[in-house]
């Protein structure tokens, strides 16, 4: 079946890969690894086998989710341009997009909402 949609496909970067460590056992680690770094040839030629036109691409937990200050978290998410940018520069941007992109226009949709209730 063409025309599916993978939802949270989680990637990393180097800044966050270790936080995937540890929730499987070592023997499977250098797969995992490999599986969440790259978010081009591989992932792309496992999408074309299993008839995935997009993926919608989520850092890998727990990262920004771990942090319960929303200032803090707010702070490092805004920080990971590098995840981005890996998101934002993949060889086909229709194939690939990320939570991070919604994340930021709700957040500007938010603000302007809270900015016209309090005036």
């Amino acid at each position: 079946m063409k025309g599916k949609v993978g939802l949270e496909e989680h990637f990393a970067i180097e800044d966050t890969l270790n936080d995937s460590k540890g929730f499987l056992p070592d023997d499977v680690w250098p797969e995992l690894r490999g599986r969440l770094i790259d978010i081009h040839d591989r992932r792309i030629a496992e999408m074309d086998r299993h008839g995935v036109e997009m993926m919608v691409l989520s850092l890998n937990a727990p990262a920004v989710q771990a942090i319960l200050d929303p200032t803090s978290a707010d702070a490092l998410a805004s920080g990971y341009s590098s995840a981005r940018d890996l998101v934002a520069n993949a060889d086909n941007p229709m194939t690939n997009t990320s939570f991070d992109t919604i994340y930021y226009e709700m957040k500007k949709t938010m603000q302007i909402a809270k900015d016209n209730l309090l005036s």
